[in-house]
């Protein structure tokens, strides 16, 4: 199957360049099985998984082999790998899709910079600690929703 996009770059009224692109998509399904925007949405799914391999290759390392131990290259690999599973966790409890949708497809180093690394002082007294925020983002507030849910979930409680 042959997908053809006519693409207009412009500047203010004027277009500048327009291209024409082409993309194939080749599949092993029978032609009465699927139709073509099934087959784009299969494509493009796969891609996505592609982009999830790629982030923990580049992004967060991963896949990546520190040391010459076996054991101690698995345990960099899986501390990795949970970094990234709590990064979709924290989509998962956002309240709107909108957000939920943007924070899974969101990329590890992004998702640092934006959630993990909040620039704040801590301050230990006597009778406890204070932690002072010393910058607003949008996503602040999104943290404070995801960390009320993560506290009403209640992991060690009992049920039944």
């Amino acid at each position: 199957m042959v997908v053809r996009k006519n693409i207009s770059r412009a500047k203010g009224e004027h277009v500048l360049i327009d291209e024409i692109r082409y993309f194939f998509y080749f599949t092993t399904y029978p032609a009465d099985t699927h139709t073509p925007a099934q087959i784009v949405a299969l494509a493009n799914d796969r891609c996505d998984q592609e982009n999830i391999v790629g982030q923990l290759k580049s992004g967060i390392n991963a896949l990546h082999a520190p040391v010459d131990d076996l054991h101690s290259n698995w345990a960099y690999m899986l501390i990795a790998t949970l970094a990234w599973n709590i990064k979709s966790w924290h989509a998962m409890t956002m309240h709107r899709h909108t957000d939920r949708h943007t924070f899974i497809r969101m990329e590890f180093k992004q998702f640092l910079d934006t959630v993990i690394r909040i620039p704040a002082t801590i301050i230990v007294r006597a009778r406890g600690i204070v932690v002072r925020l010393l910058a607003y983002t949008v996503n602040l507030d999104r943290f404070f929703t995801a960390a009320t849910i993560t506290e009403r979930i209640r992991f060690g409680a009992r049920y039944g």
